[in-house]
């Protein structure tokens, strides 16, 4: 809340209570439209669409040597690349959205340790 005094001939010095402007709901509103953030969603409602998230948590058992030729996560991990570039031109904004569907298609593809994927990092 913002205090501002309330100015009269009488000068009564009242205070009047009035409201902040909601900055996270005026920057999220200002970045609906912002165009790195429409191409963002779109290559990741693109990625969602040609590669099945199930089909890549599925996959827990995968030697180092044996991922660049696996059928399913190389095509993924190479399609994750535009999409973290985009995502470094907006991660300043700050919106739990972008983290998370950033963080839902990465860990799809997880990260290999010791010839299992984790998909929790």
């Amino acid at each position: 809340m913002i205090e501002n005094k309330i100015s009269s001939h009488e000068g009564s010095g009242a205070v009047a209570q009035v409201e902040e402007p909601k900055l996270d709901a005026v920057r999220t509103a200002s970045s609906e439209h912002d165009p790195d953030v429409v191409e963002f969603f779109r290559l990741v409602d693109q990625f969602e669409a040609e590669h099945s998230l199930e089909a890549l948590f599925a996959i827990v058992d995968l030697k180092p040597k044996d991922a660049p030729s696996h059928p399913i996560r190389e095509p993924a991990r190479r399609a994750l690349a535009p999409i973290r570039a985009q995502m470094k031109k907006i991660e300043h904004l700050d919106r739990p959205e972008i983290t998370a569907r950033w963080r839902r298609v990465s860990q799809a593809v997880g990260m290999i340790n010791s010839d299992k994927v984790h998909h929790d990092r």
